[in-house]
């Protein structure tokens, strides 16, 4: 079914990112491993979006069967929802270093309270290959702060 879907997509995704980490979901135990088989068999390139904190198993059923890029996280947990930006930054950074850890050669997608070149430097430091600014683009008032903290870091990383 998941793969009949995803087909369906114009144009064709050039990823499939499962957001296994959403705050506002119960806590019922899910079976991860049933969703990362299903989502492999459906595209060849899956992103795990996993939780600011206990992920370690979904990491690790992810990378069983063969997904091996994550994003480095989703909100934290609050009593009505989830808070992103500066808050999460800290708790993304280790998330980052700890995925790195465990699996050395995956690929990381690192955001949560980026909002200058040197923030992008932190992920990095940490273990991102890339990253993912948010917060910084959703608000109409904020997004051009986004579209500049990408273009002044690809600057002066492609120089």
């Amino acid at each position: 079914m998941l793969r009949e879907m995803v087909k369906r997509i114009r144009p064709a995704p050039m990823a499939l990112e499962l957001n296994v980490s959403c705050p506002n979901v119960t806590d019922e135990k899910f079976d991860y491993g049933m969703l990362f088989t299903a989502a492999r068999v459906a595209h060849p390139l899956v992103i795990v979006k996993i939780p600011p904190v206990n992920y370690n198993t979904i990491v690790f059923e992810a990378s069983y069967v063969g997904i091996g890029m994550f994003h480095c996280t989703n909100t934290l947990p609050m009593p009505n929802g989830g808070m992103s930006g500066t808050p999460l930054k800290r708790f993304a950074l280790d998330a980052v270093a700890n995925v790195r850890k465990l699996l050395p050669n995956c690929q990381i997608i690192g955001g949560g309270g980026i909002k200058c070149c040197a923030d992008v430097d932190e992920f990095v430091a940490a273990g991102a290959n890339h990253v993912a600014i948010g917060s910084g683009l959703f608000n109409p008032i904020r997004a051009a702060f986004g579209v500049k903290i990408l273009a002044g870091y690809a600057e002066r990383v492609c120089k």
